[in-house]
């Protein structure tokens, strides 16, 4: 392979699916070769490359790992990441980071590593992806961290960091792509072709599979024409035939954007009417709070007269209580021995003492009341006490009998405590449970070790019997008996999972008929299970099984290919040669091996001993189990019946431990309940006593009370006697004295006097109230005049605002009041109401601009953006609508002069010259591609067949060609045939839908695609589908790894692209070794490197300088480990096709 362009050298995958941290090195950059069995993961390395490689971009996952058949439900990258698998679902449930990258050996040499990382915490969400691009091996990028010992992925802005601040991170998919397709394949344009190949080589077996013949399949192949140049064209042509529809278009534009503008119109004004409206409330509230203000100012005025003549009758009432008082003090001095005084003082005191004596005397009520309670209390809980001591001897009588122990000191306690006349009196009820209560607790203790011991003794049961069940269920289950030997059916189930097939030796062994029982179980024995349980193995199959059995210490294995002369005469007395197996004949020799001794059994006092070799030891009396299929069969249905009557005795063994558990816990029921009760009796009783005690101590407390209360009443009475008989006294003196009226002449001054106080005191509430109301008012013409200051800023606010929009008017109050009517307004509720009316229009206004702006047709073209506030319309361009309706006219006036010849020469330009060189670019370069792919294949033979390409110009594109091929500036004709081409497929190239090409102006479309397949002697014919059902399978595949190889020769060559990499899942089915060598090899002349996923396809072949191949296995883990083999053969020698390989194929060690 020439090293004219760019290889891949090596590819690091790290948590990509099952891949956990590997590096495939492919020396020198030749081919990659992935073998496996179905399932193991070479596709998913595929994917890898490809992936890193289009970032995506026209890429299916792995078709084989599809979960209902269609392309969206398949793998998809979040499942690569979070490692699903259909068996184990999601295996990194937290999220993961996943990396893959690629070396790539790039110019002068000098490796270039490309790379992405990839995010994602689920199935549903969007991933994160970062990339990196730069010239330096593979290993100065570090993708991992260490931390605490171990590895992992580094994050985003970890691996940035590492990265350093040189130039090669992209942090998305489109930034990646782009320097891809700039670097490796001449630009973004040829990218997306080389994109789309890729695909296509990966599924190329379906896609061959499905095609009619290989002119439909070469023509799938070949890259698409690019669709800007058509795309110019076809718009060129249309705005020929549809200048009406432009002009029309342009009448309905101007159109709009007048509606547009009448709708800004009306906002505007129905703003300067909610302006004027505010003007006018403002002027209405400045006129309502003036007059508010006024009304206030006057009210205080009044206030404060009020004020002034309530303070001089506050004066009058003051020279009135002065007088009263004096007349007052005159009465009092008429009674110069005080006997009024003295019995006025002694009535007071009268009532007082008649007072506290009511008072004592309800006192005493209540404690006598009191009294009674607590004594009626006593007695009834000194009741209730003495029933209760009397129930629990009752009970306790009864509990009694079944308790392990004697309760009579306790019995004869509570007897005598029943007995007692004050119960009460007793300090503690509690102790006399205590002694009871503590060898409860010693027998539970007791009760609960018996029971731990039966329960330990049910759970062995229990583990026993289960144990049991399960070998009689696997007894069941076997067809057949095997040793008894650990681990022995687990070692040959995974041989046989690894596709190797032992044959244990006891299976090839038959006894002779005339061997007895008792010889057949002394001679098994003698042998013993280890022996007879060696697996024999074919050569081919040992080196295999010796990397098994490693895992299963003490298990046998042997090769059929050791042999022995002569079997020991032993040996042919006992078994049946003819029926026997050899080779477990031969294996038995060689384990039972002696030239002395042969085995010989013995009578030692009546007991069997064997002598064998050098020793002699005691047989057991084991019966035959093994050899023999009859044997077995005994073997396996005595062991049921052994496990079967082992279940029996562990069921009787069982139901006698649930009896003693039940007799168990029926006893420690009955001393838990017992201790319970003596608790629980113990708390009552210690209760009942506290509060018997209690109320005892209530009935003395309230005696004594009682008694002392009943004290104070009698002591009371006497005092108000007393008091009675010096009143009595004092009245019959102060009528001797003649003072009998003054008393009541005093009480009338005094009423006078308490009046003249009331009314005092009213008027200075009063002129309370009023200070206090003027002070309020006060505040409320301060508020009055902030709210008018107020009012005469938001009117001077409005008018600057209106003066800004009507700046031609001078007189605002006229333009308001008479202008434009506003005088008519009464009232502020009609004022708001019209402003409310101008809003709602305005906002409705607003709601039509952004329905009209999103108006399907012309909308997107202008995207206008409405600043709400200021009402105004931008487009993109920051251009304000007004300047737009003016552009719009204009364009309207100039678009229907724009129609001339000089716009039919600007669309001839087009035609004549971009297309006509990049259609005949294509068409040349077709041309010599098949020139040097058939240069090349005269060179090959595919199993005695050769090869050919041919394209053949289809008749109605033929002149088309011509043209093509001989159109120059020098030739008018040429041009004239041109254009009549375009005249005559006009109507079809502008139904070309966008985006397509026109079927008329692909390229691939001219051409009839042809294989030729001859004999080394033969002219050859066309390979058509009647030819092509002919062959074989192979042969029929061959012509169509040719095609692809050509086209992909096309692609890199034409494009001038640097990386000629192709992608090839399940490549080259049923094409023989000798054909396939020729087709890798006819790649490698074309300077293509390959990556094939095969479950039998390596890279061991002369026709293939260098390759890697590529073992991959997947363990029970889903762990996938990679073993690889690098060849290399620069003579590039042919090799025989029936020769086989100089030496066996090696495979490296584990990456």
């Amino acid at each position: 392979m020439k090293h004219t362009t760019y290889l891949i050298r090596a590819i690091r995958l790290i948590n990509f699916h099952n891949f956990t941290n590997e590096t495939i090195i492919l020396e020198d950059g030749g081919h990659l070769f992935l073998l496996g069995d179905n399932g193991c993961g070479k596709t998913t390395i595929l994917d890898a490359v490809h992936y890193v490689l289009t970032a995506g971009l026209a890429m299916e996952w792995n078709s084989a790992a599809r979960m209902t058949g269609s392309k969206r439900d398949g793998r998809r990258v979040q499942g690569i990441v979070l490692r699903y698998n259909l068996d184990t679902g999601i295996m990194n449930r937290n999220g993961a980071i996943t990396y893959v990258a690629l070396e790539i050996i790039g110019r002068q040499g000098k490796p270039l590593t490309i790379g992405v990382g990839i995010s994602a915490t689920a199935l549903d969400e969007r991933i994160g992806f970062w990339g990196v691009i730069r010239e330096c091996p593979l290993g100065e990028i570090s993708f991992l961290i260490e931390e605490d010992g171990r590895q992992r992925p580094a994050s985003r802005r970890e691996f940035k960091q590492q990265l350093g601040s040189r130039r090669g991170f992209f942090n998305n998919q489109a930034g990646y792509r782009r320097e891809i397709g700039d670097r490796l394949f001449g630009g973004s344009e040829t990218y997306r072709d080389i994109c789309r190949f890729l695909a296509m080589g990966k599924a190329y077996r379906e896609i061959s599979a499905g095609a009619a013949d290989y002119h439909a399949l070469f023509k799938k192949l070949l890259p698409e024409p690019r669709t800007a140049i058509f795309e110019q064209i076809i718009d060129a042509l249309r705005t020929l035939d549809e200048s009406q529809a432009i002009l029309d278009d342009l009448d309905r534009k101007l159109l709009w954007l007048s509606g547009l503008q009448e709708i800004i119109t009306t906002i505007a004004e129905q703003r300067q009417a909610m302006l004027r409206y505010d003007w006018l409330d403002c002027r209405f509230s400045l006129h309502k709070t003036g007059e508010e203000q006024a009304a206030v100012t006057q009210r205080i005025s009044d206030g404060e007269e009020q004020l002034l003549r309530d303070e001089e009758e506050l004066a009058a009432l003051a020279r009135k209580e002065r007088e009263l008082e004096e007349r007052l003090e005159t009465l009092k001095a008429k009674d110069g021995s005080g006997l009024i005084f003295q019995e006025k003082r002694c009535q007071d005191e009268l009532v007082e003492k008649k007072w506290f004596l009511e008072r004592e005397a309800g006192e005493f009520q209540k404690l006598r009341t009191r009294l009674r309670k607590s004594e009626k209390e006593s007695d009834r809980l000194r009741t209730q006490c003495m029933k209760m001591l009397s129930g629990c001897l009752l009970e306790l009588a009864g509990r009694a009998v079944n308790l392990p122990f004697s309760v009579s000191r306790l019995q004869a306690e509570l007897d005598r405590l029943s007995r007692l006349e004050n119960v009460f009196a007793e300090p503690d009820f509690s102790f006399s449970f205590r002694e009871a209560v503590a060898l409860s607790d010693s027998y539970l203790e007791k009760v609960g070790r018996n029971l731990t011991l039966l329960r330990q003794r049910e759970t062995a049961n229990i583990d026993d019997i289960e144990l049991q069940e399960k070998l009689l269920q696997e007894l069941e289950q076997q067809s057949d008996f095997f040793p008894n030997l650990d681990n022995y059916r687990d070692c040959l189930h995974r041989m046989r999972e690894n596709v190797v097939n032992p044959r244990p030796l006891y299976l090839g062994l038959e006894w002779q008929a005339t061997v007895k029982k008792k010889e057949r179980q002394r001679i098994e024995e003698c042998i013993g299970e280890d022996i007879l349980g060696i697996m024999l193995l074919r050569e081919s199959e040992y080196a295999k099984a010796r990397e098994i059995v490693v895992d299963y210490p003490g298990l046998r294995i042997s090769s059929t290919g050791r042999m022995v002369e002569i079997l020991p005469d032993w040996m042919r007395g006992v078994f049946d040669i003819q029926a026997s197996d050899p080779d477990c004949l031969c294996c038995l020799a060689l384990e039972m091996e002696s030239s002395s001794l042969q085995p010989q059994v013995s009578l030692v006092l009546g007991r069997p001993l064997v002598a064998f070799r050098s020793h002699e030891r005691r047989l057991h009396g084991y019966p035959a189990r093994l050899i023999g299929g009859e044997s077995r069969k005994k073997a396996l249905a005595a062991e049921i019946r052994k496990v079967k009557e082992t279940l029996r005795d562990l069921e009787r063994d069982k139901r006698k431990i649930d009896k003693e558990i039940q007799a168990v816990l029926r006893e420690q029921e009955q001393l838990s309940g017992f201790k319970s009760f003596l608790n629980e009796k113990s708390v009552a009783l210690q209760g009942q006593a506290r509060e018997g005690a209690t109320a005892e101590q209530e009935r003395a407390h309230c005696q004594e009370l009682f008694e002392q209360q009943n004290a104070r009443v009698v002591l009371r009475k006497r005092e108000v006697e007393n008091l009675q008989l010096r009143q009595k006294e004092l009245a019959q003196r102060i009528a001797g004295e003649g003072l009998t009226n003054l008393e009541r002449r005093i009480r009338t001054l005094k009423k006078k006097k308490a009046a003249n106080r009331q009314a005092t005191d009213t008027l200075v509430e009063k002129a309370g109230a009023g200070k206090h109301a003027i002070q309020q008012l006060k505040l409320q013409v301060q508020q009055l005049a902030a709210e008018l200051s107020s009012f005469e800023e938001q009117k001077t606010a409005t008018e600057e605002q209106l003066r800004r929009m009507l700046p031609d008017v001078e007189d605002l109050g006229h333009y308001i009041l008479k202008t434009r009517k506003g005088q008519q307004f009464r009232t502020r509720d009609a004022i708001r109401k019209e402003k409310e009316r101008s809003r709602d229009a305005a906002l409705t206004g607003a709601v039509q601009v952004k329905e009209k702006l999103n108006d399907p047709e012309f909308g997107g073209g202008f995207r206008f953006a409405y600043d709400e506030e200021n009402n105004e319309l931008f487009d993109f361009r920051q251009q304000p609508l007004s300047l737009i309706i003016e552009q719009q006219s204009t364009a309207l006036a100039e678009q229907k002069e724009v129609i001339n010849e000089r716009t039919r020469e600007l669309f001839k330009k087009i035609i004549m010259t971009d297309l006509m060189q990049y259609l005949r670019a294509h068409v040349g370069e077709l041309d010599q591609m098949i020139r040097r792919i058939n240069t090349l294949l005269k060179e090959r033979s595919f199993g005695g067949q050769r090869y050919r390409f041919r394209i053949r110009p289809l008749d109605q594109f033929q002149h088309l060609i011509t043209i093509i091929k001989k159109i120059s500036p020098f030739d008018p004709s040429a041009e004239k045939e041109l254009e009549r081409f375009f005249d005559d497929h006009r109507e079809a190239i502008i139904a070309t839908e966008a985006g397509s090409i026109p079927e008329e102006l692909d390229y691939r479309n001219w051409f009839r695609y042809e294989m030729r397949v001859s004999a080394v002697s033969d002219q050859g014919v066309v390979m058509d589908r009647k030819n092509k059902s002919i062959g074989s399978g192979g042969e029929q595949a061959v012509p169509n790894y040719l095609l692809i190889l050509t086209v992909a020769h096309f692609l890199y060559r034409g494009k001038k692209t640097k990386l000629h990499t192709l992608l090839f899942d399940e490549a080259f089915y049923g094409i023989d070794a000798g054909r396939r060598d020729q087709i890798l090899g006819f790649a490698t002349d074309l300077g293509l490197q390959l990556f094939i996923a095969s479950p039998d396809q390596d890279g061991v072949r002369r026709e293939v300088r260098n390759s890697t191949t590529l073992l991959v296995k997947k363990d029970r883990n889903f762990d996938v480990h990679l073993y690889p083999f690098h060849w290399r053969n620069p003579q590039g020698r042919q090799i025989d096709l029936f020769a086989g390989p100089e030496k066996p194929v090696a495979y490296d060690e584990e990456l």
